[in-house]
């Protein structure tokens, strides 16, 4: 009986940790994993170059612009390249 408690208390340990790094890997919510495709389409730029380039420029964003959500710098970013595109 205790070993099933002990291989329980392992599976559920386990698993736990597999989410929380699942997790972890993917800091962006699901509209910021959306912009950040959308972004790295209209750079034309490899994807590590342009998570690079955007990381960057979001950061001058909250510079200029504190106080707002990364989404917000997102959205933000997205907008200005294809206001500048047309």
């Amino acid at each position: 009986m205790e070993i099933i408690i002990i291989l329980a208390v392992v599976f559920v340990g386990a698993f736990l940790i597999a989410y929380f790094l699942k997790q972890r890997k993917s800091l962006r919510g699901p509209s910021q994993s959306r912009l950040y495709k959308e972004l790295q389409k209209q750079l034309h730029l490899p994807p590590d170059q342009a998570e690079e380039y955007i990381d960057d420029f979001v950061e001058r964003m909250r510079q200029k612009y504190p106080g707002h959500t990364r989404e917000w710098y997102l959205e933000k970013i997205l907008f200005d390249l294809k206001r500048d595109r047309r």
